[in-house]
């Protein structure tokens, strides 16, 4: 009962299929696995609004001093915030799982990143 299947160890290494059970890399704010990249990232807004956009389809990430511009196929996303930095390293790698807006707006100074607003637009032509 305690042995993994051939399956198991599969699901669980680097180019298998992304499980949802391992130990996230968490951080107020935003979620990442450093195990190896993930399929979509979650984006959660205050009003409780959840976007999932897919890697396949980032082009671009760009680092400003406080926010972050993603640059997907059909959409860009703008992410305001403090201390953005981790969160810019972990979307170079794929790895962040979810992108969670603060659900009141206000920067307590009690966490190490914290996320303002995720804006949502549709990418020009």
């Amino acid at each position: 009962m305690g042995e993994e299947t051939a399956i198991d160890k599969y699901l669980r290494r680097p180019g298998g299929i992304a499980r949802n059970d391992s130990q996230p890399a968490a951080q107020p704010g935003f979620e990442a696995n450093g195990e190896y990249p993930l399929p979509m990232v979650d984006l959660v807004q205050a009003n409780g609004n959840r976007l999932g956009l897919p890697y396949c389809d980032l082009h671009a990430v760009q680092s400003h001093s406080d926010h972050l511009v993603l640059l997907f196929t059909e959409d860009h996303v703008t992410i305001h915030g403090r201390n953005l930095l981790p969160v810019y390293n972990h979307l170079l790698q794929h790895t962040v799982r979810r992108l969670t807006e603060s659900a009141n707006g206000f920067d307590e100074g009690s966490t190490t990143t914290w996320i303002q607003k995720i804006e949502l637009t549709k990418r020009e032509r």
